[in-house]
């Protein structure tokens, strides 16, 4: 029979188990890609031009390129791209203060968007904040639990799971177990494409299911007058607040997407129904999605490296133009 010593010795040695455990995956965790952009960008030598989105904007954002696209007169100018995959609104917003904490010099931010990414409410269970949205928990957790749950449970308890590193990286654990068993998985049957991302036809699934669905979406969103994503009108407002020019850039699609959603009444009077919204932040919108041709996407959401360069130059060509001309009006659609 155990006794009471016996019992308070057991928790002692899995407390410290424990402790030893959540020390380990936070050693383990220090090249998480969260961690890296973060560190990435205080360190960015005098950014002038961020661009902060998801995977579509990791990439699809060629700094380089973006500057050879704007010296097009001879000026110059210094991009750092800030785009993460599988991450939302909420974490964007957070990349977005780190960028006007630790870039004072930063006067400009590219918004990278598609589909409903503007209006969709982005909140949603804890088992969601995972893998690369664990941002949410590295940095200012306490700001980021306000924009991600309608639960007040988790809202209270996230600032609190944030300090454990078993629970903050679990995500980069499962990351490690599923190559493996992709690998596994993939033993003696034909290669799959794929690239930094996953597996190229599983992004795909991303897409809205029919041409019909995406149009009731369309007009869903304006009948219910849903504003801006909660999180994006707080980095918006802070961005305005701190006189940084905001560029909101439609990324490039392929043409099934477009085929299929874009091309549609409905996704143009959606996107004029955004302009309104969007002027309260004296924001310029840039229509991308037609600029690159299909053979230089990656997969069926992302460009590869030559779509990239491709699209990078583009716009950085762009938004110099706009911003000789002293750029169009508040909101006003650019191409």
């Amino acid at each position: 029979m155990m006794t009471a010593r016996r019992f308070l010795g057991s928790l002692v040695v899995l407390a410290g188990l424990f402790l030893l455990f959540n020390l380990l995956v936070h050693q383990l965790s220090r090249g998480s890609l969260p961690r890296k952009l973060l560190r990435a960008i205080r360190s960015a030598p005098d950014t002038e031009l961020a661009a902060i989105g998801n995977s579509l904007v990791e990439a699809g954002f060629n700094p380089g390129e973006f500057s050879r696209g704007w010296s097009q007169d001879g000026s110059n100018i210094r991009a750092f791209n800030a785009g993460l995959g599988s991450t939302g609104p909420v974490e964007h917003y957070l990349v977005g203060r780190q960028i006007l904490r630790y870039q004072p010099h930063s006067q400009r931010i590219v918004y990278g968007y598609f589909d409903f990414q503007l209006t969709d409410d982005g909140r949603g269970p804890l088992s969601e904040v995972f893998a690369n949205r664990s941002i949410s928990l590295i940095y200012e957790p306490d700001v980021a639990a306000g924009y991600l749950f309608t639960n007040g449970w988790s809202e209270r308890f996230f600032p609190w799971l944030a300090r454990l590193p078993v629970f903050v990286e679990r995500g980069s654990i499962w990351a490690k177990v599923e190559r493996q068993r992709r690998w596994f998985g993939d033993l003696g049957l034909p290669r799959s494409d794929s690239n930094h991302f996953g597996r190229a036809e599983d992004f795909r699934y991303l897409e809205t299911s029919t041409p019909e669905d995406f149009q009731e979406k369309c007009r869903g969103a304006q009948a219910q007058r849903r504003p801006i994503t909660p999180a994006v009108d707080a980095l918006f407002r802070e961005a305005d607040g701190h006189g940084v020019r905001i560029y909101v850039v439609e990324m490039p699609m392929t043409r099934r997407h477009r085929d299929r959603t874009y091309d549609s009444d409905a996704w143009r009077n959606y996107n004029d129904y955004l302009l309104p919204l969007l002027a309260q932040y004296h924001a310029v919108v840039i229509s991308a999605g037609d600029w690159v041709p299909d053979e230089l996407f990656a997969d069926p959401l992302h460009l590869g490296p030559a779509g990239a360069v491709e699209f990078s130059h583009r716009l950085g060509s762009a938004i110099r133009t706009l911003e000789n001309q002293r750029s169009p009006g508040p909101a006003e659609k650019a191409r």
